[in-house]
């Protein structure tokens, strides 16, 4: 493709590379083909290009606990996406931004993204995806330190998660359900729930 000047492919495949190494936890080379891939889309003006690799550079950021950075990439890339249009993938950065605040303890700011893509995935009935965000926000009511403590809250909100991965069969996001929800259990000195809840997280986990 360099020798032939095939430029819109030259870029694709650099972001794929960045995928590849991102997958294999090489964030360095990642990073380093993202930019490249990056700055190839811009060249040619390819926007949809350019906000894919933007979320994708945040994607990096956020594996290294760069979380300043990973912000910044993933605030540019939901701004490309929603010029562009492109709703679900708005969404799901939107849920990324969440993560970020999340991480950063910002509790507050976690659930206003996390609603905000929760409200579009069920909107387009997403499943799995309403699964994880209901999961989210009930993990934030779950932390002492936020405002709005609320372990019912909490309790619904992960039980809700529970119900709909069951539905899909979601085994690993199941797992980590179960591990919050014996902990909010535990917490709340529900033994017998507790105790229900753990032995299927320890089933999962095998």
């Amino acid at each position: 493709h360099e020798k032939f000047d095939m430029k819109a492919d030259i870029a694709r495949i650099m972001a794929n590379i960045a995928t590849v190494y991102w997958n294999l936890s090489d964030y360095t080379l990642a990073l380093q083909y993202n930019s490249k891939a990056l700055a190839a889309y811009e060249a040619l003006g390819n926007l949809f290009g350019v906000a894919q690799v933007t979320g994708n550079i945040g994607n990096v950021y956020w594996n290294l606990s760069d979380y300043p950075r990973a912000l910044e990439y993933y605030v540019q890339a939901l701004a490309l996406n929603e010029e562009l249009g492109t709703e679900a993938e708005s969404a799901h950065i939107t849920l990324n931004i969440g993560n970020v605040y999340h991480a950063l303890n910002d509790y507050a700011c976690a659930r206003k993204y996390y609603e905000r893509a929760l409200a579009f995935y069920e909107k387009a009935d997403m499943k799995a995806d309403i699964a994880l965000a209901t999961g989210n926000i009930g993990e934030l009511y779950f932390y002492e330190k936020y405002e709005r403590y609320d372990s019912a809250k909490a309790e619904e909100y992960i039980l809700r998660a529970i119900e709909i991965n069951t539905d899909l069969g979601a085994k690993q996001s199941l797992y980590e359900n179960h591990r919050m929800i014996a902990a909010l259990y535990k917490a709340e000195k529900k033994w017998e729930q507790f105790a229900e809840k753990i032995k299927k997280y320890h089933t999962l986990k095998e």
